[in-house]
């Protein structure tokens, strides 16, 4: 029996929050569908698309960013807002260590926010790291099917 395969892999929380005891997560924070605070930092949740070559959809990690209080209030103010589009991108870091690519948590990245009932795309700042070049050059089907195995054995 073959099964579909998977294009999109979504973490439910930062690792700074997956890391804390439940009763830490109490007094220290609170975390949402789309939006986290753990003290003073802030994140926000988005997609980190990267195009299939030879597909006719993208691939995409669900992560979540850390960025600045600002844009963390900024985001909600504008949440239901027309026109958000046109936001200028926040600075932010990837706030999830992904699979099968070591040192991906605390890339840099620049947060777009998008239509109103879109989450944010998350895009990867130049830089030396592999997830790094394959949002910038795409991967094939293979790496997909790569991605699901090594996935699924961990």
């Amino acid at each position: 029996m073959t099964h579909p395969l998977a294009f999109d892999y979504d973490f439910p929380a930062p690792d700074a929050w997956t890391q804390l005891t439940e009763r830490r997560r109490e007094l220290r924070g609170y975390l949402e569908k789309e939006l986290c605070v753990i003290d003073d930092h802030h994140f926000i949740k988005g997609n980190l698309w990267i195009t299939v070559t030879d597909a006719d959809q993208d691939f995409n990690w669900t992560v979540w960013a850390a960025i600045s209080a600002a844009d963390f209030e900024r985001s909600i103010e504008l949440w239901d807002e027309a026109g958000r589009e046109s936001e200028p991108p926040y600075q932010g870091t990837l706030a999830n260590e992904i699979p099968l690519f070591p040192g991906s948590l605390g890339l840099l990245v620049h947060v777009n926010t998008l239509s109103v009932g879109e989450r944010p795309w998350i895009q990867l700042l130049p830089g030396d790291h592999p997830l790094i070049e394959e949002q910038l050059g795409g991967i094939n089907l293979a790496r997909v099917q790569q991605i699901a195995e090594a996935i699924a054995h961990k």
